[in-house]
C-alpha cells in the first residue's frame, strides 16, 4: 500500500509500474461509482484514454493464476476487490468485495461466488484510547509514593494513616483489574455481532417462514406488509422490487430484511425457552435489529464518500497543431478541453478566467486569450501577446499546447466544483512533455497553488527532476518540514524501483530526502559531467 499525499509524484524508469498504479485507480473508481455488482468492466467509456481493454491486458504477465486483487483506502474505508476472468474478455467476474472500517468497527464481505453477505460489527472504544502499559506504570508509581508517605507516619491509627491505607487499597484494586483485563482480553470479546445472509431476497437454503418477499429496514412492522405483498404478487412474477437505487444500499437492505425474518424467530425462541441459555446467533440477530440504524448510517456515509470522490485522467497526448480545434475531434484532448471551457461560459474577468491568464503568463504562452466558435463546428483559440499582437495557439510550440491543456482542464473543474463540491483528484501523465526545464519546475508551483486554493489533489506520473527539486524548495519555503503535525507537507514522492518495487522518498528537515533515487534519475547529470571530465583528461594525455 502506498500512502498518497495531496500532491503525489511517481517517478522511476520506464515500465516500472507507474502507469499500472494510475490505471488500477481508474478501474477501481469506475467500478465503485458506476457498477458495484458481480461484473468488473475494462471497456467503460471513461477508461478509453487509459488504454485498458481486456482482463488479459490488465493482469500481471508474471502471474499464471487468472486473478487480480485491488486494494484502495478512502478515508476510513479499506476496500478490496478480488476478480477473475479470461484474457480476451472485456469484463471479469467479481469474486469478493470487502470493506473494512476499523475506526467504526464494520467488516463487510460480499461473496458473489456463494451469493452470501457477511457483516461483522466490532465494538469501538468511546473517547480517548488508553495505553494500558502506561496506565499500569502510572498506578504503580502512585502506589509507591503513597506507601512511602504511609511509612513516614508514626501513628498508624491516626486519621491520616487510615486515609492513606484507603487510597492505596483503591489504587491496588484498580491496578489489579487493569492488569487482569490486559492479560485476558480476547479479540472475540469485542464482537457485537457476526452474521451471514443470502445476497438476494430469495434463497432456498434460507429458512423464511413468511414467504420470499419483504420490505427492507423493518423488523416489527414489515410482517403484515409481507403477507399483503405475497397475496398481490403472481406466480409469474415473484421478484422483489428494488428498494434502493444504489447497489450497496440494496445489499444492506436485503441483509436487514433477512435479519428481520430471523429476528422474529429468535424472539419466539427466547419467549418459549426462558430457562435455557441463549445461543450466540440469536444474540447477534437481536443486537443487529436493535442497532440497524447504525448500520444504515454507516453504509449511507460510505456511499457518500464514494460519490464525492472524482478522478480525472489527463493523459500525455500531444495535441495536433491546427488553426481550428474541431468540436467532433474526440482524439484531440486540447480541442475537447477548449470546448469544455467555452461551454461553461467562463468570462475573462471571472476567477477562473484570471486563473487561465495568470498561468498562461507563467508558462510563457501569452498574456491573455480569446476563443471564437465557428458554425457550431470548430474553435479558434487566439493568444494575445503583451505587445498587443495576436497569434493562433496552434502556432505556439508543443510545450505551450501541453500547458494550455492542463490549465484549461483545471479551470473548468474549478468552475464546476463551486457547485458540485466533489473531492477531485487529477491523474496527470508526464505534464512536463515539451516544456523547458524552467517551466517544468513551475508545474510544482501550479499543482501547489491549485491544491492550496481549491483543494484539488494530484497524482502525477513524471520523469522530471526539476519538478521534484521545486517540490523540495516549496516544502522548505512553506515550512512543511519542521512541524508536519501542525503544518503537513502536501507533497509525497514515490520512486518506482524495478527490482525493489516502489518506496517513498521521505523528506528530511533540510528539504533533502532520507534515501536516494534509483540510479539514472537525480545522479544522471553528475554521471554525464564526470564522464565528460574523464574524457577531457584522457584527451589531454593523448594530445
Amino acid at each position: 500500500m502506498l500512502d498518497f499525499g495531496n500532491i503525489t509524484y511517481m517517478v522511476g524508469r520506464n515500465n516500472s509500474g507507474k502507469s499500472t498504479m494510475v490505471k488500477a485507480l481508474l478501474l477501481m473508481l469506475d467500478y465503485l461509482k458506476n457498477q458495484l455488482s458481480n461484473t468488473f468492466s475494462f471497456d467503460n467509456q471513461a477508461l478509453e484514454d487509459a488504454n485498458i481493454v481486456t482482463f488479459g491486458r490488465a493482469k500481471c504477465n508474471l502471474i499464471d493464476e487468472p486473478e487480480i486483487t485491488f486494494n484502495l483506502k478512502l478515508n476510513t474505508y479499506n476496500i478490496t476487490i478480488h476478480i477473475s476472468g479470461e484474457d480476451d474478455r472485456t469484463k471479469a467476474n467479481v469474486n469478493q468485495f470487502l470493506i473494512l472500517d476499523e475506526e467504526n468497527g464494520f467488516n463487510l464481505t460480499i461473496d458473489y461466488n456463494t451469493e452470501r453477505t457477511r457483516i461483522i460489527k466490532n465494538a469501538v472504544a468511546k473517547g480517548e484510547k488508553v495505553d494500558t502499559n502506561q496506565e499500569l506504570l502510572k498506578l504503580e508509581s502512585e502506589i509507591s509514593t503513597l506507601k512511602e508517605k504511609q511509612n513516614a507516619v508514626t501513628n498508624k491509627g491516626s486519621k491520616e494513616a487510615l486515609q492513606l491505607i484507603d487510597q492505596i487499597n483503591k489504587l491496588v484494586e484498580r491496578r489489579n483489574k487493569l492488569a487482569h483485563a490486559h492479560d485476558t482480553i480476547k479479540e472475540e470479546d469485542n464482537v457485537e455481532y457476526n452474521l451471514e445472509y443470502p445476497l438476494n431476497y430469495q434463497d432456498e437454503s434460507f429458512d423464511d417462514p413468511y414467504g420470499d418477499h419483504g420490505d427492507a429496514y423493518s423488523s416489527e412492522e414489515h410482517l403484515d406488509d409481507l403477507a399483503e405483498l405475497d397475496e398481490e404478487t403472481s406466480d409469474e412474477d415473484n421478484t422483489i422490487p428494488r428498494t434502493e437505487d444504489n447497489e450497496l444500499k440494496e445489499i444492506i437492505s436485503t441483509f436487514l430484511y433477512h435479519n428481520s425474518v430471523a429476528y422474529k424467530k429468535a424472539i419466539e425462541q427466547r419467549n418459549t425457552q426462558l430457562n435455557e441459555v441463549e445461543d450466540d446467533t440469536s444474540s447477534d440477530i437481536i443486537e443487529l435489529d436493535n442497532t440497524q440504524e447504525e448500520l444504515k448510517d454507516w453504509i449511507d456515509e460510505l456511499v457518500k464518500t464514494i460519490e464525492r470522490e472524482t478522478f480525472y485522467y489527463l493523459g500525455a497526448n500531444p495535441s495536433k497543431q491546427s488553426a481550428l480545434f474541431q468540436l467532433r475531434d474526440k482524439n484531440n484532448a486540447l480541442a475537447q478541453a477548449i470546448h469544455e471551457f467555452k461551454q461553461r461560459d467562463i468570462g475573462e474577468s471571472t476567477q477562473e478566467g484570471m486563473f487561465v491568464k495568470k498561468w498562461m503568463r507563467e508558462f510563457e504562452v501569452g498574456h491573455s486569450y480569446k476563443i471564437d466558435f465557428y458554425a457550431g463546428e470548430a474553435y479558434q483559440f487566439h493568444v494575445l501577446e503583451e505587445n498587443g499582437k495576436v497569434n493562433h495557439l496552434s502556432d505556439k510550440g508543443m510545450g505551450s499546447l501541453q500547458a494550455m491543456l492542463l490549465i484549461l482542464r483545471v479551470a473548468s473543474l474549478i468552475h464546476s466544483n463551486k457547485k458540485d463540491k466533489k473531492n477531485i483528484t487529477l491523474l496527470v501523465e508526464e505534464p512536463e512533455l515539451n516544456l523547458h526545464p524552467h517551466l517544468q519546475s513551475k508545474l510544482s508551483d501550479f499543482f501547489h497553488e491549485v491544491y492550496d486554493e481549491y483543494g484539488f489533489n494530484f497524482i502525477v506520473e513524471t520523469h522530471s527532476e526539476y519538478m521534484i527539486r521545486q517540490a523540495q524548495y516549496i516544502s522548505l519555503e512553506m515550512d512543511y518540514l519542521s512541524n508536519p503535525d501542525v503544518n503537513p507537507n502536501p507533497f509525497s514522492i514515490f520512486y518506482f524501483h524495478k527490482e525493489e518495487g516502489p518506496y517513498q522518498m521521505k523528506f528530511k528537515n533540510d528539504g533533502k530526502f532520507e534515501r536516494s533515487f534509483g540510479d539514472g534519475f537525480f545522479n544522471e547529470a553528475d554521471k554525464l559531467a564526470m564522464k565528460t571530465y574523464k574524457l577531457n583528461l584522457k584527451n589531454k594525455k593523448n594530445g
